[in-house]
């Protein structure tokens, strides 16, 4: 495991999108924050909109607004797009971030995995080092950095919730063969609670991975589960 925070001497740039909701967007805004917060000088490259100052917290701003010298390149997206960074002569070392929840990488990533470019690869977990290794030999090392979690966003509460309620925040676009699992937390939750029982399950769609057309209603009728409530 490699430790960013250690990296004597060396600027972090994170290179990606903080504008959508997508897993790689908060990727970037978190990694970035939590960087910040133990005090590495990082900054972020990204798209700039008018009026972008008012969109972001002071900290994120502060961050999009910080100057890195000589830094460590971090992309946050699908191997396809790194030769956009490649082009651009100030980029010296070059470590993108690479997710994956299957257990094997499609093949055609090899050739910008083990690009000459490819510096190092930062990964989240185990998981990803075994998908990568079983598709292909990996030619840059591979340094393990888990997901971090911001305590800040969960709030405690003092009393508990009346009725006790499971919340899923989650993308669900190819109905029962969708990777999310949502249509499985679903079944799960019909078949262990009753009506009269003082629970609910809640589930925010990610639209961000829907297609157009995309209907929720279809979606669980085609599960064949009826009795749910869908909100906005």
């Amino acid at each position: 495991m490699i430790n960013l925070a250690t990296t004597s001497g060396k600027d972090i740039l994170i290179v990606g999108d903080v504008w959508g909701t997508s897993g790689y967007s908060q990727h970037v805004r978190g990694l970035a924050q939590g960087l910040f917060d133990i005090g590495v000088n990082v900054g972020i490259d990204c798209t700039r909109p008018d009026g972008w100052l008012l969109n972001v917290t002071p900290k994120l701003a502060k961050i999009m607004q910080a100057k890195t010298t000589n830094p460590i390149h971090v992309m946050i997206n699908q191997p396809q797009s790194w030769p956009l960074r490649w082009g651009e002569d100030d980029v010296k070392t070059f470590c993108p971030f690479v997710v994956w929840e299957g257990d094997k990488m499609p093949s055609y990533w090899e050739r910008f995995i083990n690009h000459e470019r490819t510096t190092a690869l930062f990964i989240p977990s185990k998981h990803v080092h075994d998908a990568l290794t079983a598709t292909f030999n990996v030619r840059p090392p591979i340094f393990i950095v888990p997901h971090g979690v911001s305590l800040e966003d969960f709030y405690y509460e003092k009393q508990a919730r009346k009725p006790f309620t499971f919340l899923c925040v989650k993308g669900w676009v190819a109905g029962e063969n969708d990777r999310s699992g949502i249509q499985y937390l679903i079944r799960a939750f019909k078949e262990e609670f009753h009506k009269d029982e003082s629970v609910d399950l809640i589930i925010k769609i990610n639209m961000q991975y829907a297609p157009q057309g995309w209907d929720l209603s279809k979606e669980v009728e085609k599960l064949g589960i009826s009795n749910m409530q869908e909100g906005r």
